[in-house]
């Protein structure tokens, strides 16, 4: 009995050699690429710190844009509830020293506030909420220094205490030393002063969303048709600033 003969078997059609090594090496490198993701930007990290960091220090988040709309009674209302949460740490008596933050809610933003940039709640909650309650954020950018550079904060919202029945505006400054690759960013200065302008208790006001004018923070508003700008910059050593609020 004789077998017929046994024919060849097709060979199995496929890419070559070295476009499956690419494949397999774009594989693992996206599969590296992943987890390297979510080490560094799990929370709490310090890769996702300075990267909200970095946004906080060059935030444009609607600039010249308004912002925080406010009337006299409307500040009274805002004092009157902020009772009801206490002392938080935006006291500017406390030491100039981050090691005073206290854990506390997320920051309240006044009525007709528009809220924190995202970058900055990031960060403020990195940092263990450190923005003072009651105040809409109205500035935050890096500003010159001869120290160094600072991440400056600028907040206005009604005087919380000795404000009488129809409290004013006031303006309350935070000023952080940014972080290196390593370290972490601090708090060196807080202070607050009073908005002086006459026209701020006349009715209204409407506040824009700041911009870094050169060493400056400019922060243009509106009270009573008459159109201004509150200005500050930082004073040597980095720690404080010169503000002109009124």
């Amino acid at each position: 009995m004789t077998e017929s003969p046994r024919l060849p078997l097709p060979r199995k059609s496929g890419p070559p050699w070295w476009l499956r090594l690419l494949r397999d090496g774009a594989i693992v490198l996206i599969v590296v690429v992943a987890l390297l993701a979510i080490a560094i930007f799990r929370q709490p990290s310090q890769g996702a710190m300075l990267y909200y960091q970095h946004g906080a220090l060059a935030n444009t988040w609607h600039r010249d844009e308004p912002a925080f709309t406010t009337t006299p009674i409307l500040r009274a209302l805002t004092v009157a509830a902020m009772k009801n949460f206490g002392d938080d740490n935006d006291d500017p008596s406390l030491p100039e020293s981050d090691d005073h933050c206290i854990p506390l809610p997320p920051h309240l933003v006044p009525p007709g506030g528009i809220g924190d940039p995202p970058s900055l709640a990031a960060l403020n909650r990195y940092m263990g909420y450190l923005l003072p309650d009651g105040m809409q954020v109205l500035f935050c950018h890096a500003l010159p220094s001869d120290a160094g550079q600072r991440l400056v904060i600028l907040a206005v919202g009604p005087q919380r205490r000795g404000g009488g029945l129809l409290p004013p505006l006031a303006c309350e400054a935070v000023i952080i030393e940014p972080s290196s690759w390593t370290g972490s960013p601090r708090q060196i200065g807080r202070q607050r002063a009073p908005m002086t302008d006459p026209w701020l208790a006349a009715g209204p006001a409407t506040f824009l969303m700041g911009h870094a004018q050169g060493t400056q923070a400019v922060l243009p508003y509106s009270a009573a048709g008459h159109s201004a700008a509150l200005r500050a910059h930082l004073l040597p050593g980095g720690r404080r600033l010169a503000i002109d609020a009124g």
